[in-house]
């Protein structure tokens, strides 16, 4: 397989690549801003661009403890198998067996397979009860100083769609989405969403493995994408400027109505609004106000307790 891979050229970047930038000891912010942002930047786009990754430490899989491998049967997933079996202790979980990871003692890792480009939402759901029941116990090898590993493959061409065409699997996109938030929300933990092309998941499965593990070690970003074998890339936000957008009618001391709601999105823009023209806001939903809390909501103080 080595020989064929040198033959092929591992980690070749497309024609036309940006440079590959490096991402210092951010690793776990993703995706990172480039170029000049002195001055007002009103917007950004993404791009993806290459990673340099010569400075990465591996993941230390051969610490002790269990890795699930959450996938159904594949030659990808028999790939990471066989690799992971060499070095620790490797639990195999089918898509409809989720239950058994809450089950299983000394968890240092999930790594979960996706089953190509499926838009089954009962797969989301699926993948957030699988967090759910690895959270608690990945949370507790971090607090006491170990590495944990949360890790996620989908298949959307190894750019997160970020190529200019439509995601071929809206679901898929959704699942990295559950990976950035579970990157926020447990920060301790070495979480990786792993975009892959889809051939990765049948024939060319055996030759994106091991770069697959590497993206487990220190220094790779929260969004990892691998077009083809050897050659990372990641998600990157440029400065862009829009065109035709007018706001000139906008005065300070004006009163703006505002509908869709208070909080989210609509609240990030309502306050570079207020901050830029001093405005007057009046917001408008949908949502009753009630007079009292629900009793089950009293004791909780945050968001996430929520």
């Amino acid at each position: 397989m080595e020989q064929e891979i040198k033959k092929r050229g591992p980690g070749r970047p497309p024609k036309n690549s940006p440079p590959a930038f490096k991402v210092e000891n951010k690793a776990e912010q993703s995706p990172e801003v480039s170029g000049n942002t002195a001055g007002v930047v009103s917007s950004f786009k993404v791009e993806m661009a290459p990673l340099d990754q010569s400075y990465s430490t591996p993941f230390p899989f051969n610490a002790g403890g269990v890795i699930a491998l959450l996938s159904d049967d594949s030659p990808l997933a028999e790939a990471l198998a066989a690799d992971l079996e060499s070095r620790t202790r490797l639990e195999r979980i089918a898509w409809d067996e989720i239950e058994k990871i809450a089950r299983l003692n000394d968890l240092v890792g999930l790594i979960m397979v996706w089953p190509g480009l499926s838009n089954d939402l009962a797969l989301a759901r699926r993948s957030f009860q699988a967090l759910k029941a690895a959270g608690p116990g990945l949370w507790k090898k971090a607090e006491r100083g170990g590495e944990a590993l949360l890790m996620g493959l989908s298949f959307l061409g190894g750019g997160f769609g970020e190529d200019g065409t439509p995601p071929p699997s809206p679901v898929s996109s959704a699942l990295n989405g559950l990976l950035k938030t579970a990157a926020r929300e447990w920060p301790g933990l070495k979480v990786r969403a792993v975009d892959l092309p889809a051939e990765a998941l049948a024939t060319d499965g055996p030759e994106y493995a091991p770069f697959v593990l590497n993206v487990a070690g220190s220094g790779f970003p929260v969004e990892v994408g691998l077009p083809s074998p050897g050659f990372y890339q990641t998600p990157k936000l440029a400065p862009y400027k829009l065109k035709n957008i007018r706001v000139r009618h906008l005065r300070e001391g004006q009163t703006l109505l505002v509908t869709g709601g208070g909080r989210g999105v609509t609240a990030a823009a309502l306050k570079e609004v207020a901050r830029a023209f001093k405005t007057h806001l009046v917001i408008m939903g949908r949502t009753p106000l009630s007079g009292a809390e629900p009793r089950w909501l009293e004791h909780l103080a945050d968001e996430a307790a929520v």
